[in-house]
């Protein structure tokens, strides 16, 4: 839909609209609720919101990220200015070619360490204040230890590269759940770890 016709379809106009905002009587209205398929077969809920709301949401954070975006680790890809999914992937390949192949995968954000030890460590901490601080669940079927082989990562996987020389290095193929958005070439240059701490991670979506 052309931004043009986004007019006819705002259920209030714009005056009453601007009013109902800023004397904080705007009420968001319900959402359509549309299950998608994920990869192992089940659905996720997805919930869409009205045009006049998403209109808003989209107002507000355009404010909030000039604010608020500068506070964001260099790690962190999801739904920030200039950054995708291709950067996120690419970005764990880095980490997984420098030596930390043991992944600690925790929902919506993986911790790359060399050793299984650090992993449990790390994990267990990630857990306690994820649960405790932020009052927040952690999906059980989605946390746990890998290796890059036993890992995907936005829709990709980790394979060796089978290459004279090359031991531990991992190349990147699209995984047989999901068909993810291409990678752009010009981004691999890119994929290395920023530092050497042993505890890396990556934020995805």
């Amino acid at each position: 839909m052309p931004v043009t016709k986004l007019t006819e379809l705002l259920s209030i106009d714009k005056d009453e609209l601007t009013v109902k905002v800023r004397s904080g009587k705007y009420l968001p209205q319900p959402i359509l609720g549309v299950e998608i398929p994920k990869g192992n077969g089940k659905t996720r809920l997805l919930g869409i919101p009205t045009v006049t709301d998403r209109l808003l949401q989209q107002a507000v954070l355009q404010v909030i990220n000039a604010r608020f975006e500068f506070e964001f680790s260099d790690s962190s890809f999801g739904f920030r200015p200039n950054r995708n999914v291709g950067q996120a992937v690419l970005k764990a390949q880095g980490y997984i070619n420098d030596g930390f192949q043991f992944i600690r995968y925790a929902d919506d954000f993986s911790i790359y360490v060399k050793t299984k030890a650090t992993a449990r460590r790390v994990g267990n901490n990630i857990y306690k204040f994820l649960r405790d601080k932020l009052k927040l669940a952690i999906n059980r079927e989605k946390s746990g230890i890998r290796r890059p082989v036993q890992f995907t990562c936005l829709g990709f996987d980790f394979v060796p590269t089978y290459r004279k020389g090359e031991r531990g290095k991992y190349q990147l193929v699209v995984s047989k759940k999901g068909c993810p958005e291409r990678i752009p070439m010009e981004g691999k240059a890119e994929a290395k770890a920023e530092n050497h701490h042993p505890e890396n991670h990556v934020d995805e979506f």
